[in-house]
């Protein structure tokens, strides 16, 4: 699910250059995927996530859209650092 999401907007905002590299890195982003979902409640987080950033882009509300993008890549971020410290990505 995650995947065809983000491949959704890849397509929607017609950056199929952008989507290639995020496809070349796929295996790295599957294994700090896996190590961050992991986490206490994460699940639940990133489904929230996903739900506003879906919800602003509908809204046309690009502002909102930005808002999610960056609070959901800086959680992410944050937790991908705690879980290489943990281990030896």
């Amino acid at each position: 699910m995650t995947t065809s999401f983000y491949q959704m907007l890849f397509e929607i905002a017609e950056k199929p250059v952008a989507w290639s590299v995020v496809q070349s890195l796929n295996a790295q982003i599957n294994h700090l995927r896996a190590m961050t979902i992991a986490t206490l409640e994460r699940a639940q987080h990133a489904i929230a996530e996903m739900r506003a950033l879906h919800k602003a882009i509908c809204q046309r509300d690009k502002k909102a859209a930005a808002a999610a993008s960056l609070e959901h890549i800086q959680r992410v971020a944050e937790l991908a650092r705690l879980a290489i410290e943990k281990s030896e990505f």
